[in-house]
């Protein structure tokens, strides 16, 4: 195989035989579908304390570690409930299998959308969140790099796509430091946190007056909906629940196990689920101690993670260790959305709701289209959004949430069906999970409307609407494509005309080829330059191996313009004949060379393309594209060989 920047970038092909070796074991594919519900440890609670800061911090932040209890109830019954998904449906597909085999297509698709949306915000946030770590870091040695926000973010992006083009395995290994580093190193912070809040040593990251500036500043910021009570802690409540975001990846690509595949998605699950509601909760537990504030808070940029590392390590190695751990994680979190949604992509392509395209495996044996794909629709959001994680997070959360509803609903209407052993409980899991989060997303959408929340609500049903065209066409061409019922015509007579803008050595060929399909083939010379006519004719009956040659008047100087007509034309006189346009190419070997010369023969491929009953080819002509004094006199001592 030729040495290319592919091979450089990605690696050598795999066989299709290496598939089974590609699967991941247990302990890679945590880091690989759980990376983005574990990142959400950095920015959950900061979430949660920014919506309670609107009624005022000092006597509200200690609510965070109840509301937090609560989102790990939630957790629990949508893992349990995921669990049962896998079992039931071991082929994989999450939510959007779920609801299209139980509510009926259009529940599916509205899944699939909201899942393809959640992934690639989620990557963008991601990525922007791991510039915030960055900054928050460089920011307290007096570094700013907010001028580098969308590049930076940019960069991450493309890294973590070219990471998952050089397949699942590889990526796996690659992500799993940075992730168990960043477990070990918030579970280090929540135990020695504890530690010092229990033995008096432990001093808040910000003073009573301060606290009081950042409550006043979050009282301006108040929303018509916040005073009621109810209201703001089910707001408060909803933004913790961005914890949850990641958590059905493991469903969604239950094939990528190692088998038995379902048993160990299972498995991975719980650890997932353990790992993050006990992070979690005792981040929660410090920040509501430490006296942190939300970076949204006027005058503060900080973010919450960070607050709390200065408290617990003070300016030790560990808090820069946590910093570069949390930057990792947020970073290399873009990688389950790279891990799902291409094979969420693949999935629905298979059943025509996208382009065929994307179920095909690319040749390091992942969906490769998918990955670009993904890379460029969140990159166009980073843009879009500036960079800015706040404004992001309430627009992937209401995708992430409806998928949990429609894929809960789904399960109770599985139990209903099948009434197998244990059903009811088991359908009451589903359905308290539905109602729950059916909340979590109609709070997100009231709340973050006017902040974004209204595109989402906008682009789902643009995105089902979108893939029942899709779906539409693709039923329309089986029908024309289908061969039941049709009876081919026994004979057609083929016109094959070559192109001859001049005669040398790369036409010879074309009439050669035009000769061997037909005897009836003629040349076509079109008149842009009139000095050329004698000197063709001249030589046409010496080199023209008896193919008659027929010349084209163009006034205007336009090649395909009289093409196109005369084929109209002879289309017309013989309604069922098929007509073969040979264009000869001559190409140099040199691909720097190839800018030098004309593309005719691709124009006029392009043109012809779409036209009914025209076969248009080229035939190509290799030369040297460069060549020395020796090599060009040699050529011209060649001996001349006249045609037949």
């Amino acid at each position: 195989m030729t040495f290319s920047l592919r091979r450089l970038l990605i690696g050598d092909p795999l066989q299709t035989s290496q598939a089974s070796h590609q699967k991941l074991s247990n302990v890679v594919a945590l880091p690989v579908f759980a990376s983005d519900a574990l990142s959400s440890v950095a920015f959950a609670t900061e979430e949660m304390m920014a919506a309670l800061l609107v009624a005022g911090a000092v006597p509200y932040f200690g609510l965070a570690p109840w509301l937090a209890v609560g989102v790990v109830l939630l957790l629990a019954i949508v893992v349990v409930s995921y669990r049962q998904t896998i079992a039931a449906y071991p082929g994989g597909g999450g939510a959007y299998t779920v609801a299209g085999e139980n509510l009926g297509p259009f529940a599916g698709r509205t899944a699939g959308a909201a899942l393809l949306l959640d992934y690639v915000l989620n990557a963008a946030v991601c990525a922007s969140a791991g510039v915030a770590a960055i900054a928050s870091l460089l920011g307290n040695y007096g570094v700013d790099i907010a001028n580098f926000t969308i590049p930076l973010a940019l960069c991450f992006l493309a890294f973590i796509a070219l990471v998952n083009l050089r397949g699942a395995k590889e990526s796996g290994v690659f992500f799993a430091i940075p992730v168990y580093g960043f477990v070990f190193i918030v579970a280090l912070l929540i135990a020695w946190g504890g530690v010092l809040l229990l033995s008096g040593h432990w001093h808040p990251a910000h003073s009573a007056r301060e606290l009081a500036v950042a409550r006043v500043a979050g009282e301006h910021e108040v929303t018509s909906l916040a005073p009621f009570g109810i209201f703001l802690l089910l707001h408060a409540f909803s933004s913790g629940c961005t914890a949850l975001t990641g958590v059905e990846a493991i469903s969604n690509g239950v094939q990528a196990f190692r088998d038995p595949a379902p048993k160990n998605a299972s498995k991975t699950m719980v650890w997932m689920a353990v790992l993050l509601g006990g992070l979690f909760i005792g981040v929660s537990i410090l920040a509501s101690r430490a006296g942190t504030i939300p970076p949204n808070a006027q005058g503060y940029e900080e973010t919450v993670l960070s607050q709390l590392g200065r408290v617990v390590f003070g300016t030790s190695p560990l808090y820069l260790v946590l910093q570069i751990a949390t930057c990792a994680i947020l970073v290399l979190s873009c990688n389950t959305s790279f891990a799902d949604f291409p094979r969420l992509c693949s999935l629905m392509a298979r059943d025509g709701l996208l382009p065929r395209q994307l179920s095909n495996v690319g040749d390091k044996l992942v969906f490769d289209r998918g990955i670009i794909a993904l890379a460029v629709a969140a990159g166009l959001l980073v843009i879009g959004f500036k960079g800015s994680v706040h404004a992001l997070i309430p627009l992937f959360a209401i995708g992430v949430f409806l998928s949990f509803t429609l894929s809960q609903a789904g399960m109770v209407k599985h139990w209903l069906g099948e009434k197998s052993r244990g059903w009811q409980g088991k359908m009451t899991i589903n359905g308290l999970g539905m109602i729950a989060t059916a909340v979590v997303t109609i709070v997100f959408a009231c709340v973050k409307f006017r902040d974004g929340a209204w595109m989402i609500l906008f682009l789902t049903p643009a995105l089902i609407v979108l893939f029942g065209a899709i779906h539409h066409h693709y039923q329309v061409t089986a029908r024309q494509l289908s061969l039941e019922g049709y009876r081919p015509r026994q004979r057609m007579r083929n016109h094959v005309l070559v192109l001859v803008p001049d005669l040398h050595r790369g036409v010879i060929p074309a009439l050669q080829y035009a000769r061997s399909i037909s005897v009836d083939a003629y040349a076509l010379h079109v008149l842009i330059d009139p000095q050329r006519e004698a000197r063709l004719r001249e030589k046409w009956t010496l080199y023209g191996r008896g193919v008659p040659l027929q010349f084209l008047p163009s006034p205007y100087r336009s090649l395909s313009a009289p093409l196109i007509e005369f084929i109209d034309d002879l289309k017309a006189r013989d309604p069922g004949c098929l007509v073969t346009l040979v264009v000869p190419e001559a190409i140099p070997t040199a691909w720097w060379a190839r800018a030098l010369h004309g593309q005719t023969a691709l124009m006029l491929l392009w043109k012809l393309r779409s036209r009914p009953g025209v076969v248009a080819v080229n035939v190509p002509y290799h030369f040297d594209a460069w060549l020395d004094d020796d090599e060009l006199h040699a050529l011209d001592n060649e001996r001349m060989v006249a045609p037949s």
